[in-house]
């Protein structure tokens, strides 16, 4: 199968179309529920930032992605691989964790080699015979509150105040895999949030950020590099004191 990137000509337009949705502001209609994108040869995109940007070189075309980091995540108490069902929620991501909104990002990301630098990594999923296991969130609600609190630790239980890092020895996640909206955790200084971070709230084209972990070795043997591109690979201008980035507006 070609790589999903290949086809710059046609996808500039349409991450155009995504970022311009962002800034409509008419009467919010609640999200649609996510169907989940996992079958055989599906694609999913991952952004490389900040800290994991020194990783890069363990994705190599035609082979499985690195291994992840073992810290706390929405879908995960020791860590999960987390991928986007689409390569425009990736490319949001990834500009908005290098600082491309911001006038001065060295306010809050700590390396300066991390400001407006990430990596979109295309990969396919194929399962073959290995039958990993699935758990499947369409939307957010209580059990969906629930289990994403359940992962992360309370403050004073790991080694600092603000660890993202349960005590003791790694057990499995709840599935090999985990897929559905992303939350809003980040915003909450290591407290979950109560609901689905949202894209275009407020919004007839509101819509859940659909994110999919990849939670066990058995997981990320399904999972193979197709396609990398760089920020420079996009035409995106970050914002500056004169104007906002010429790619989207701040969420």
């Amino acid at each position: 199968m070609t790589p999903f990137f290949n086809n710059l000509s046609t996808f500039i337009p349409l991450l155009t179309l995504f970022f311009t949705s962002l800034i409509c502001t008419v009467n919010a209609n609640n999200p649609p529920d996510l169907k989940s994108v996992l079958k055989p040869g599906a694609r999913v995109f991952r952004a490389v930032t900040t800290g994991e940007l020194q990783y890069i070189s363990g994705y190599v075309k035609g082979q499985q992605p690195p291994p992840y980091i073992e810290i706390s995540s929405d879908f995960a108490k020791y860590g999960a691989f987390y991928t986007f069902a689409t390569p425009e929620e990736a490319i949001d991501w990834g500009l908005s964790l290098s600082g491309y909104h911001h006038q001065k990002p060295s306010d809050f990301i700590k390396h300066k080699e991390w400001i407006h630098k990430f990596f979109i990594v295309e990969l396919e999923y194929d399962p073959k015979n290995l039958k990993p296991t699935h758990k499947f969130f369409a939307k957010g609600g209580p059990e969906y509150t629930e289990f994403i609190k359940s992962n992360y630790p309370p403050p004073g239980t790991g080694p600092d105040p603000f660890s993202m890092q349960w005590p003791g020895p790694p057990t499995p996640a709840v599935a090999d895999i985990i897929e559905g909206p992303m939350s809003n955790s980040l915003k909450f200084q290591n407290q979950p949030g109560k609901e689905p971070h949202l894209l275009n709230p407020g919004t007839p084209e509101v819509r859940y950020n659909h994110q999919i972990a990849f939670a066990s070795e058995k997981a990320m043997q399904c999972l193979k590099v197709v396609h990398i591109m760089s920020e420079k690979d996009f035409p995106y201008e970050p914002a500056t004191a004169e104007r906002p980035a010429s790619c989207c507006t701040q969420q």
